[in-house]
């Protein structure tokens, strides 16, 4: 186990994120030094939109140049939070994909990203929705476009690693085990 061997210290901040460092004593006797990203709230919240068109599921994805990594991302719409909450995973989807949002969304779990790493928790929520008239949208913000694709093509840009974001891949896989990917 564990045992904290003195105070955290903060060592970067900015108006994202806080770097903490605390000291520790490893389960095996020697000191260590554990760093950990605190990120905003701490909280992030993913929104899957799932419409259904010829009687096959489509999700939408959004499609965005992340700087830390140098490419552009396929992801499901997400962001910090202010609360794990329905609304809030609302938020961003609209923000993103500019869709109509039907009422009911379904909470299909949450998971930790990195938790060696960050204190982050996220909640996944499952939108029904009507894609947007407008095809083209891009969001100001982040410049991010929007696709929507059938569950097979998702499943492909999955396995054949196209979609490498590790906060899709787990909000897909929480979905699927959740049967909630059914129509």
């Amino acid at each position: 186990m564990f045992t904290q061997n003195g105070d955290r210290k903060l060592t970067y901040e900015n108006t994202k994120v806080q770097l903490l460092e605390t000291p520790f004593i490893r389960p095996d006797g020697q000191e260590d030094t554990v760093t950990t990203v605190h990120a905003g709230t701490g909280l992030g919240v993913v929104a899957i939109p799932r419409a259904v068109g010829r009687g096959m599921n489509f999700y939408g994805l959004v499609r965005q140049y992340r700087p830390a990594t140098g490419v552009d991302s396929l992801e499901f719409p997400r962001g910090w939070a202010a609360d794990l909450s329905a609304a809030e995973a609302e938020r961003e989807l609209v923000e993103e994909i500019n869709c109509l949002v039907l009422p009911n969304p379904v909470r299909v779990g949450s998971f930790r990203p990195e938790p060696g790493l960050l204190d982050t928790q996220a909640a996944v929520w499952l939108f029904e929705a009507q894609p947007g008239e407008d095809t083209l949208y891009r969001e100001p913000k982040s410049g991010a476009s929007h696709l929507w694709v059938n569950d097979h093509t998702l499943t492909t840009l999955v396995t054949s690693g196209t979609i490498t974001c590790g906060v899709t891949l787990a909000a897909w896989a929480l979905l699927l085990a959740s049967g909630r990917h059914l129509s």
